[in-house]
């Protein structure tokens, strides 16, 4: 839920526009889903699951079994000093191709595929609510700590299969190397695109459109912002004198600007294909010329650099 802070030096017309504001708001953003009973159980027992004191390390076995499965046989090579810098200099682009998507998604749960590791921390280390608001896990160290410790794991079994298996099946026999950097980037953008499809045939199937389960809500939200920030003048001035009224009318039409502004939609799905694409080719690099090791390192380090560098889901607007 996207939050609005008020500072102590609010007055009391701004915080009662600001309440109205909120609540068009979260009645708009509700209405805009078409959850059944089914699907409402469904989420209730996924985050049941979620919060059990195993599911963190029945999570992370899992991902080191497959990963061990799909590594199997494969050149996992060395950390010596090629396979560091390999991944070092891979890492740069990995990481950007994720900040990217994670400051393209404001104010909600970025489309990286990471969503569930983060809920799975924010159960293990005690929050309130899952997905935990971002105030909360930006204060948290062990969140910090476990977000960045369970990516390492589950990129174990994600570097194994897509550069251990996937990508050396485009590399011809005179071992030209670089067809495997393009094959493992081409099966990377279908896995891209893979749920941005569910989600449109999702979509065609419903009575009523689904793209909150994709936005978030985002776009009503914006666009409930909008249109009552136009008639805020004459809602107020039903229930308010005339100073009362411009004061309130004028503070939801910066709520509203400052709304559209900082909670953008999320890109197109072929745009966050491509960051995917690019991800995985840096690290597709890495491991032709450094083995497994130095695309599991590119991983990681993208993985730090999220975390501790990057505002990973804004959900606070203010406003001065």
């Amino acid at each position: 839920m996207r939050l609005l802070k008020l500072s102590a030096q609010s007055s009391p017309d701004e915080r009662a526009a600001a309440e109205v504001f909120m609540d068009r708001l979260r009645t708009a953003r509700k209405a805009s889903f078409c959850d059944t009973d089914t699907s409402t159980k469904l989420s209730k027992f996924l985050k049941y699951c979620l919060s059990q004191p195993a599911t963190l390390p029945v999570f992370a076995v899992a991902c080191v079994g497959l990963g061990a499965a799909a590594g199997t046989g494969a050149d996992l090579g060395g950390i010596d000093a090629t396979t560091l810098a390999c991944g070092l200099a891979a890492a740069a682009l990995v990481a950007a191709a994720r900040v990217a998507a994670h400051r393209a998604s404001a104010g909600s749960e970025p489309p990286d595929g990471r969503a569930l590791e983060r809920s799975i921390v924010d159960a293990a280390t005690g929050s309130y609510a899952i997905p935990a608001p971002h105030d909360w896990r930006a204060t948290e160290g062990p969140w910090k700590l476990g977000t960045i410790g369970l990516a390492a794991i589950t990129d174990v079994p994600r570097v194994a299969l897509l550069h251990g298996r996937i990508q050396p099946s485009f590399v011809p026999l005179e071992g030209d190397a670089w067809l495997g950097v393009a094959g493992a980037a081409a099966v990377a953008t279908g896995l891209a695109l893979l749920p941005a499809a569910i989600g449109y045939v999702d979509d065609q199937l419903s009575d009523l459109p689904r793209d909150g389960r994709i936005d978030d809500g985002k776009d009503v939200e914006r666009e409930t912002a909008a249109r009552f920030s136009s008639g805020a003048r004459a809602f107020f001035a039903a229930n308010d004198d005339k100073d009362a009224s411009e004061a309130k009318a004028a503070y939801v039409s910066r709520l509203a600007d400052a709304w559209t502004i900082s909670f953008t939609t999320p890109p197109p799905a072929s745009v966050r294909a491509a960051r995917t694409a690019v991800e995985s080719a840096a690290a597709a690099a890495a491991a032709t010329s450094g083995g497994l090791a130095a695309a599991w390192i590119a991983h990681v380090c993208a993985a730090v650099a999220v975390v501790v560098f990057v505002d990973e889901d804004k959900n606070t607007c203010e406003v001065s």
